[in-house]
């Protein structure tokens, strides 16, 4: 019998009244989204795209969205493991019980608010770059655009997150269709996971290392490692996290092989569950979000 892993995705498929279907069902929720501020609240309930893809905003609704999903199952569904993609770290931290969601919450909008600020010191993108060999990339990068473009997720096999400067990116995004590679831009708000979100990392710094963090109880695989969680200083693994690559890829690979067949991912959005299919065909992949919730 293999091992069942819950994993929450990031930033990029957010939609308008995302989470309304869970306010609307679950009272649960409700104690969730009254940790919103005021704002945030609204935007969820009638904001427009623009204002709930800042990535302030963003942050907070995305988590409240993943914390009702999970109150729900972690009652029925029984599981061995978990990790996120870049803010879903935060859900899966919950999940894992390093945190509670009270802590992940204010950890979240303090996370969001200085990601936010620090994403308007430039102007900056992020695009997915697929079926590129990554030391091919790595390498156009660093002959023609170091320190302008990082890569900030190592998502799959075939799918590389970049971000950098505006300018320098669509250079860099110019350069790739000239060599027939797709790129396709995400919506977000910042370079995030790059040196451009050094300030914003220290700035966090602080207030993490304030907060009490719990010894996990369930398998937790940090976007920073990639590897298995083994007590490793959780100030360090949270605030590099904000500067560097999402090891994604690394992280279901080390899951699968230690022994992971089954996945659940909390939407909204299938971006794990994509890679799943594709790059590990032995696994079991499910998808929870607000409309199908009830069907669990």
């Amino acid at each position: 019998m293999g091992k069942r892993a819950i994993v929450f995705g990031g930033q990029g498929s957010q939609y308008e009244k995302m989470g309304l279907e869970l306010l609307k069902k679950y009272k649960s929720s409700i104690e969730i989204f009254e940790m919103l501020t005021e704002k945030q609240r609204a935007i969820l309930l009638k904001g427009t795209m623009e204002e709930l893809s800042q990535t302030e905003n963003l942050q907070p609704i995305m988590l409240f969205y993943q914390l009702s999903i999970l109150k729900k199952i972690r009652e029925k569904i029984h599981f061995h493991g978990t990790l996120g993609l870049s803010l879903g770290e935060y859900g899966a931290m919950v999940a894992s019980g390093v945190t509670d969601e009270k802590n992940a919450m204010e950890l979240v909008k303090k996370r969001a608010s200085a990601m936010g600020k620090a994403s308007k010191e430039i102007q900056s993108k992020m695009v997915a770059v697929l079926k590129t060999d990554l030391n091919v990339l790595q390498n156009t990068i660093n002959k023609n655009f170091k320190g302008h473009v990082y890569i900030s997720n190592i998502n799959s096999s075939s799918q590389t997150v970049l971000a950098g400067e505006l300018k320098y990116v669509d250079s860099l995004i110019k350069f790739l269709k000239e060599q027939n590679i797709r790129v396709v831009p995400l919506k977000v708000s910042g370079a995030f996971h790059t040196p451009f979100m050094q300030s914003a990392a220290e700035k966090y710094e602080e207030i993490l290392q304030n907060t009490v963090f719990e010894s996990p109880k369930k398998d937790y695989y940090p976007n920073l490692t990639g590897e298995l969680y083994r007590g490793q200083d959780m100030v360090k693994l949270l605030k590099e996290q904000i500067t560097s690559p999402v090891l994604l890829y690394k992280s279901l690979d080390n899951m699968v092989n230690a022994g992971y067949d089954q996945f659940i991912e909390v939407g909204p959005g299938k971006t794990i569950s994509t890679i799943l299919k594709k790059d590990f065909k032995n696994t079991e992949v499910i998808n929870i979000d607000e409309f199908n919730l009830e069907e669990v």
